[in-house]
C-alpha cells in the first residue's frame, strides 16, 4: 500500500509542478523522499529546486540520483543546466562532455557553455551538432535562450536585442 500512496502522491507533486507550484510541490515531494528513496524521486527533487533557483541544493538532489543509478544522461544535463544558470559553465561543459550519446539539448548546452568559455568554434561546432539533430528543437532553444538570457539583459539595446531576434526567427 506504501508504494501506491507514494505513486498517488508523486502524481501530485507532478500536478504542482505543472501549475509551476514548485514551492508546494518541494514540501510534499520531500515528505515523500522521507518514506521512500529512489533516483527518479531525487530527480525530480533536483529540477523543483532548480525552478525554485536553488541550484546547490539541486545539484546535491542531482547528485544523489545518480549515485542511486538514475538516468546518467538526463541527470548530467539537468546538472549542466543548473551550473549554467549559476554562470558555471565550466562545470557545465565537464558535465555536458560525459554524456555518451548526446541529443540536441546537449550539444545546444555545450554550444552556450562554450560562448560563455570564450570558444566560439567549439560553439560554433555544437550548435552544428544539435541543429543536425533536430533543426526545430534546436530554434526553440536559441528561442528560450533569448528570453531567458539577452531580452532581460539591460547592457544590450534594443536595436541589438531586435537584430538577434529576428537572427533566431529566421532559422529554417
Amino acid at each position: 500500500m506504501e508504494k501506491f500512496i507514494s505513486m498517488t502522491e508523486v502524481a501530485a507533486v507532478l500536478d504542482l509542478v505543472e501549475k509551476k507550484k514548485y514551492e508546494e510541490a518541494a514540501v510534499l515531494l520531500d515528505e515523500v523522499l522521507a518514506k521512500e528513496k529512489a533516483p527518479e524521486l531525487y530527480y525530480l527533487r533536483g529540477i523543483i529546486s532548480m525552478r525554485l533557483k536553488n541550484y546547490e541544493y539541486a545539484i546535491e538532489c542531482l547528485e544523489r540520483a545518480m549515485a542511486d543509478g538514475g538516468d546518467k544522461k538526463e541527470i548530467l544535463r539537468a546538472m549542466a543546466s543548473a551550473y549554467i544558470e549559476q554562470g558555471k559553465f565550466l562545470q557545465a561543459k565537464e558535465h555536458l562532455e560525459q554524456i555518451d550519446k548526446k541529443d540536441v539539448d546537449a550539444y545546444f548546452l555545450l554550444a552556450i557553455s562554450s560562448i560563455f568559455l570564450n570558444d566560439p568554434i567549439s560553439a560554433k561546432e555544437y550548435m552544428n551538432l544539435a541543429y543536425l539533430k533536430d533543426r526545430e528543437r534546436t530554434k526553440e532553444l536559441l528561442e528560450h535562450f533569448y528570453h531567458v538570457f539577452i531580452r532581460p539583459n539591460p547592457e544590450l539595446t534594443e536595436k541589438e536585442k531586435e537584430f538577434l531576434w529576428e537572427k533566431i526567427r529566421s532559422i529554417r
